[in-house]
């Protein structure tokens, strides 16, 4: 220490101050060490004298080290709800909400994108991440840094309310040190949080507010319905009443469709009453339908308890009668059989039956044939003169298709008898006709009644008909030039039409070739054992009318009628031995004075 110093230090300082820093200094130095040495001077006084610097054989490099952490995600686009939900476009209950976001990564890593209720997530890295509370959805992780990610909630459940608040987070796949991005973002306007909940509307009840109709008549089905969706104007709600086809939100009835009706928006949460009506297509079965109704609100929502069935009803309806005919297809008379034959002819009455339930409801039918003046008409009592009862085994139910055909036709047949009522132009009452009615009834035994027919009546025809029983007038054995005197050839006369008779009679000449003997030679009388010779001479020709023949119509209780005619012959003299043969015939005529009873 150069002596100045340690002279300044001398006359400065006291020894134990000096002491003290000498001290100080050794406890406070980390890198010099000082070497003190005291020396005692000549004039005894103390120096302090500082030893050289010694070098130290340590470390003198420190290696740095940080870890750079990995940080996530930044969102540069979105979060959004894709298409957005709104008050007056909710989200449907069991609908879907799509969210879309777009995302950076500064190490250019793949990113999540997770929706969740709160703001509270957890990374996983590649695993992918969680959220703490309620998860909505979760993406696939993208590719890379600034792809678009998305992911849908689906299905959409209830919340608590009529909205959800939710929170989107970004989260890398980096393998070791996942991040997410935080606060948990809410995206803005239209399609940030919340999301808008829209609830099914439930039917409260329903019923056919218009029912038992009569095929073709108009029904109505109303029923209230509650929109539990408070916050904002209640929705329209529309209603449609189905078949059992089924039904869709967005196409209505699949199959049939009975009528559909909105209503107006109502107070929010309030019960609406929904009405519509529709007219039912004749024909149509008497009984019960079934109907379906399905609710939905303006937005597709369907009703929870949509579905629901009841029933509307269609009454009975007596079949009616809009054509009847007696002896069908322009037959304009009625050609009866005669007695004597075996023919049998039948005669119909017809009629075109509507029965707007469907044809098929037409159980059977009655009809009533009868002539136009009979006492009670077609209530007239049975008399095969005038009136013919048909019951239902005799009537035939065709030309029906199904219960969709309200059309039938009926038929009636019965056989007439061969004195019936004559009405042509040949009758005493050829001013009268005959008339058919049908009494159809359906499967309630309601029916409809028809008289007369369409064409104005059908006449009987007049015929005027006999039959001689004998074959042979056998007169014996006469003598030539001699007569049968009293004894006499019988022929028996049958009416067997439905006209009292008259009757001419002629012959030809009776033969053994070469000889005759000439017709004049046989007589005719109305009484028996008649005296030949006060008879009438038989001619060639029509000749005598035998007026007093007594042969009236025949009619129901007497339908035997007939009568008698003798025969007498004189053999003129010279005549050769031997049978000869002629023939005389019966020429009938109706009796203008005669019984046609009535």
């Amino acid at each position: 220490m150069p002596q100045k110093i340690k002279k300044q230090i001398k006359r400065s300082m006291p020894w134990f101050v000096i002491l003290s820093l000498v001290l100080n200094s050794m406890v406070i130095g980390l890198v010099f060490n000082f070497n003190f040495k005291f020396h005692k001077s000549l004039d005894k006084d103390l120096s302090l004298e500082m030893a050289t610097p010694q070098a130290q054989a340590q470390n003198t490099h420190a290696t740095t080290s940080v870890e750079v952490q990995n940080a996530p995600p930044i969102i540069t686009g979105g979060p959004a709800e894709s298409p957005s939900s709104t008050s007056t476009s909710p989200v449907n209950i069991g609908g879907q909400i799509p969210f879309t976001v777009t995302a950076t990564d500064d190490e250019g890593n793949g990113y999540w994108l997770i929706i969740c209720t709160t703001d509270s997530v957890t990374a996983s890295g590649t695993a992918g991440p969680t959220c703490d509370d309620v998860q909505l959805c979760v993406s696939t992780a993208t590719s890379s840094s600034g792809n678009p990610n998305s992911c849908t909630y689906s299905p959409v459940t209830d919340p608590p309310g009529e909205t959800q608040e939710w929170y989107a987070f970004v989260c890398d796949d980096h393998a070791t040190q996942g991040a997410c991005s935080s606060p948990g973002n809410q995206g803005s306007g239209d399609s940030g949080s919340p999301f808008y909940i829209n609830h099914a509307p439930y039917i409260d009840e329903f019923f056919t507010s218009i029912n038992n109709q009569i095929p073709g008549g108009t029904f109505e089905v109303s029923a209230t319905s509650t929109d539990t969706d408070i916050l904002y104007v209640a929705d329209e709600l529309t209603m449609h009443i189905c078949d059992n086809g089924g039904y869709s939100t967005s196409t209505g009835c699949l199959v049939t469709e009975f009528c559909t009706a909105t209503s107006t928006a109502a107070i929010p949460g309030a019960s609406t009453t929904i009405s519509c009506q529709w007219d039912d297509s004749a024909p149509t079965p008497d009984t019960d339908y079934d109907y379906y109704v399905y609710i939905k609100d303006e937005h597709g929502m369907p009703a929870s308890n949509n579905g629901a069935s009841s029933t509307y009803t269609i009454i009975n309806v007596a079949p009616s009668i809009s054509y009847v005919k007696l002896m069908p297809n322009d037959v304009t008379e009625i050609q009866l059989a005669l007695k004597a034959t075996t023919t049998v002819v039948t005669a119909s009455s017809t009629e075109n039956v509507v029965d707007q339930n469907g044809c098929t409801d037409i159980l059977g039918a009655t009809s009533t044939i009868y002539w136009s003046v009979v006492s009670g008409g077609y209530h007239c009592a049975s008399d095969p003169d005038k009136c013919y009862k048909i019951a239902s085994t005799s009537c035939a139910i065709t030309d029906c298709t199904g219960d969709d055909d309200a059309n039938a036709t009926v038929t009636c047949t019965t056989s007439m008898a061969f004195h019936a009522m004559p009405t042509d132009g040949s009758s005493y009452y050829a001013t009268t006709t005959w008339y058919a009615a049908i009494f159809a009834f359906d499967e309630a035994l309601t029916g409809a009644t028809s008289s007369k027919d369409n064409g104005g009546g059908t006449d009987v025809k007049t015929n005027t008909a006999l039959e001689v029983d004998e074959t042979l007038i056998q007169y014996g054995l006469v003598q030539a030039g001699s007569d049968t005197g009293t004894s006499t050839a019988t022929t028996t006369v049958n009416n067997i039409g439905n006209s009292p008779l008259d009757c001419y009679l002629y012959g030809t000449d009776m033969t053994k070739a070469p000889d005759i003997i000439e017709i004049n030679n046989q007589e005719h009388d109305l009484t028996a054992y008649f005296p030949y010779g006060t008879g009438t001479d038989a001619t060639s020709t029509p000749g005598t009318n035998l007026e007093d023949l007594d042969a009236p119509k025949p009619y129901t209780g007497n339908t035997n009628i007939f009568d008698y005619v003798y025969w007498g012959i004189n053999i003129p003299a010279g005549r050769p031995s031997g049978e000869y043969k002629g023939q005389n015939t019966f020429q009938l005529n109706i009796d203008p004075d005669g019984q046609w009873g009535n």
